[in-house]
């Protein structure tokens, strides 16, 4: 049954291993942000690594997405974490291109790669679902974040070294 009125859930322990994790690299994300604030406006995009970026770009447009999906749910907490959520995603896009040391971008995803692992345990383990949309669904979701943020790593790992 679906609750129309504000409400929290119960995210059991998973859960909130999952947020905690989360956070810090949604702290990394906006620490970053305020950091690009103070770059000069110059830089050369062909120092970038690309594809990273792309993948990263593909990743913060699908939690934009959460936002509408979260204020469906009408769960608080979750609702405020999507928006920081965001704000970390979308903080550290902004910094990476104000020429942000480009480490912040793998800190960020290592953590919430990390995260997501956490929460692949939780859904199996809670058989997770929202409304009538089969589990399935949101372990298919997860996973291609998991993808996502292995790549943007795997892809960076020269770089790391």
């Amino acid at each position: 049954m679906k609750n129309k009125n504000w409400h929290i859930e119960n995210w059991h322990l998973l859960g909130w291993v999952e947020t905690f994790i989360k956070a810090l690299a949604i702290l990394i994300g906006i620490y970053a942000f305020f950091i690009g604030t103070k770059q000069p406006d110059f830089l050369n995009i062909n120092s970038l690594p690309n594809i990273q970026i792309v993948i990263f770009l593909i990743l913060s447009i699908g939690l934009l997405l959460g936002i509408v999906n979260r204020y469906q749910k009408k769960d608080i907490i979750s609702m405020v974490f999507i928006l920081f959520n965001n704000w970390g995603h979308w903080g550290l896009f902004y910094a990476i291109f104000k020429g942000v040391n480009i480490k912040f971008l793998y800190s960020f995803v290592l953590l919430m790669l990390a995260g997501d692992l956490v929460k692949l345990v939780f859904l199996k383990k809670y058989n997770y679902s929202e409304s009538d949309i089969s589990p399935k669904y949101f372990n298919y979701l997860t996973w291609v974040y998991v993808g996502g943020y292995f790549l943007i790593i795997l892809l960076g790992s020269p770089t790391l070294l």
